[in-house]
C-alpha cells in the first residue's frame, strides 16, 4: 500500500495558482468582451455617418372593431340544446414562449467609477441608476455626423453602470419588453428633461441596442425617431418594411410618406415582443375598491381593488392583438382577492357547472359599453383593467373569461372572432353539450361571456357563419 501525504503549504500554493489562473482568465475574457463590444459600437457609429436610406411608410393597420351595437340578452328556452358544429375560416396558432433579449456580450465595468446617480419614479417603483447628469451628451443637430458623434460618446465606458442598472431593474421588476422600452424613455426624460427630443431618442436607442433589442433610428419630418420591430401587429401606427420585418413608428401624429433610416444590424439583436410572460412587479397602490357578483350566484361576491400603478402602465400599451391581453393573466394582488372566492364557488362542481358560474360572473358583474362610448376609440382591456374600468365590452369579457377558465379550471381556451364580435370556446374533458368548433379532432364548446344569461354551449344569434377566426391561446 502506498501512502501519500500532502503538505498544507503545497495545497495552499496549488489553490493560489488556480485562483490566479481563474483571475487571469476572467480579466482576459472581460478584455475580449470589451474589445468586441467597442468594435461593434465603432462600426455602428461609422455606419451612422453614411447617408440614411429612404423607406416608404405604410398606412396604419386599422384595429378590428368587435363590439356588437347592442348587448344581446339570452331569452330562456326550455327546449333541449341541439348542438351543432360551427364553421370557421382561419386559425391563428399559439405564440412561442417569450425569451427576453440579452446583451450580445456582458456589459463590462467602467474604467473609472461613476459617482453620479439619477433617481426616477417608474410606475410607483423608486429606481436609481448610476449616471453622471452633469456631463450630458448633446447633439449639434440631427444630421448623420452629429448622431454618429453622440453614439461614440455614449459608447464610452462611463455609461456601462447605467446599462448594468437598467438590466438589473428589468430583472428585479420582471419587466416585459414594452416595460423596458418605457424604462428607457423614463430615464431619457430625467436625463434630458423630455423623452421625445432628438437627444433623448438617440439615448433610448443606445440603451435598447446595448440591452439586446433590435431597433432602428430614423429621421422623419425633421426629427429623430425610433422604429420598433414587432411580429405582432400594432394597430393604428404607421410602419415600414425593412428586410421583411415591420418596424412601427408609434407617433400617431406622423403624417409623412416615409423615413430616412439607419439600417444597421447590431450583433445579437432581437425583436421586441408585446407579450407579457410575467406581470411587472410594480408596487401596489390600490384604487377605489368595487364589489362584483354574478347575478345567479351570490356566493361569488367579492371585492377587488386594482393596482393603480399597473393600470397606468397598461395605459401606455399600444393597441395589439387580443391574445396579447388574454395571455397576460391577472396580477397577484387581484388574484389574492378574487381567486379564493371563485375557487370556493366552483368547488365540487362538474366542469360544466363551474364554467357556467364563471361565465355568469363575467356576463353580469360588469356594465356593458362599447369602447367607442367609453374611450372614444377601440381599446381592448387587460384582465386587471376590466376589473378597474366602469364598463367593458365583448373582447374585454372574452379575455377575462379565458383567463379564469385557463387558471381556475385548467382548460384550454380559444378566442372566436366574428365580424363585430369576440367570444370563446373551451375544450372540456367531460362530455359537455353545446355548439362547438372542432380543432385538430377535439371539440371546443362555445362559451359567450357577452350573451347575457346564456349558459355555455349557446351561440349568440348571427355568430354561426363561415368567417370566424380561431385564435389559439395554449397548446
Amino acid at each position: 500500500m502506498l501512502l501519500v501525504s500532502c503538505s498544507p503549504w503545497l495545497i495552499f500554493a496549488q489553490q493560489r495558482d488556480l485562483k490566479k489562473e481563474y483571475e487571469d482568465f476572467r480579466k482576459q475574457a472581460v478584455r475580449t468582451y470589451s474589445d468586441f463590444r467597442d468594435k461593434a459600437n465603432a462600426e455602428y457609429a461609422d455606419f451612422l455617418k453614411q447617408a440614411w436610406q429612404w423607406y416608404e411608410a405604410e398606412p396604419a393597420i386599422p384595429a378590428p372593431v368587435p363590439d356588437p351595437p347592442i348587448q344581446p340578452v339570452y331569452v330562456p328556452d326550455d327546449r333541449p340544446i341541439m348542438p351543432k358544429p360551427l364553421p370557421y375560416d382561419a386559425v391563428t396558432p399559439v405564440v412561442p414562449d417569450v425569451v427576453p433579449p440579452r446583451p450580445f456580450v456582458p456589459i463590462p465595468d467602467p474604467q473609472v467609477p461613476v459617482t453620479g446617480k439619477l433617481e426616477i419614479e417608474f410606475f410607483g417603483a423608486d429606481c436609481a441608476v448610476r449616471l453622471d447628469t452633469g456631463n450630458a451628451v448633446h447633439l449639434a443637430d440631427n444630421s448623420e455626423g452629429s448622431v454618429s458623434l453622440a453614439w461614440q460618446q455614449f459608447s464610452d465606458s462611463r455609461f456601462n453602470p447605467l446599462l448594468q442598472d437598467c438590466l438589473r431593474i428589468r430583472e428585479e421588476l420582471r419587466l416585459c419588453d414594452w416595460a423596458y422600452y418605457c424604462l428607457a424613455k423614463r430615464i431619457s426624460a430625467a436625463y434630458y428633461g423630455a423623452d421625445d427630443t432628438d437627444e433623448a431618442r438617440v439615448f433610448q436607442a443606445y440603451i435598447l441596442t446595448q440591452s439586446g433589442y433590435r431597433v432602428r433610428m430614423a429621421r422623419a419630418e425633421g426629427r429623430l425617431c425610433l422604429l420598433l420591430p414587432s411580429e405582432t401587429i400594432i394597430y393604428a401606427a404607421r410602419y415600414t418594411q425593412i428586410d421583411g420585418r415591420r418596424y412601427y413608428f408609434l407617433n400617431k401624429n406622423f403624417a409623412g410618406g416615409g423615413f430616412h433610416v439607419c439600417n444597421f444590424a447590431f450583433p445579437g439583436e432581437q425583436n421586441f415582443s408585446l407579450y407579457i410572460k410575467e406581470l411587472p412587479l410594480f408596487p401596489v397602490n390600490e384604487t377605489s375598491c368595487r364589489i362584483l357578483t354574478a347575478a345567479r350566484y351570490p356566493q361569488t361576491e367579492t371585492m377587488v381593488c386594482p393596482n393603480r400603478n399597473l393600470i397606468d402602465f397598461y395605459d401606455t400599451y399600444p393597441q395589439c392583438r387580443w391574445d396579447v391581453h388574454a395571455l397576460a393573466s391577472l396580477s397577484d394582488h387581484t388574484k389574492e382577492k378574487l381567486y379564493p372566492v371563485l375557487k370556493s364557488a366552483i368547488a365540487g362542481k362538474t366542469e360544466a357547472e363551474a364554467a357556467n358560474i364563471l361565465i355568469n360572473f363575467v356576463q353580469t358583474a360588469f356594465e356593458y359599453q362599447t369602447d367607442e362610448e367609453q374611450f372614444g376609440r377601440e381599446r381592448p382591456l387587460f384582465p386587471d383593467e376590466t376589473l378597474y374600468y366602469d364598463y367593458s365590452d365583448c373582447e374585454d369579457r372574452a379575455i377575462l373569461f379565458s383567463t379564469l377558465v385557463r387558471e381556475l379550471l385548467g382548460k384550454q381556451v380559444v378566442l372566436l372572432y366574428y365580424p363585430n364580435h369576440l367570444a370563446t370556446a373551451v375544450r372540456f374533458d367531460e362530455d359537455v353539450i353545446g355548439d362547438y368548433i372542432e380543432l385538430e379532432g377535439r371539440k371546443y364548446i362555445v362559451c359567450d361571456p357577452t350573451f347575457i344569461g346564456a349558459d355555455i354551449g349557446r351561440t349568440m344569434p348571427g355568430m354561426d357563419n363561415q368567417t370566424a377566426e380561431v385564435i389559439v391561446l395554449s397548446n
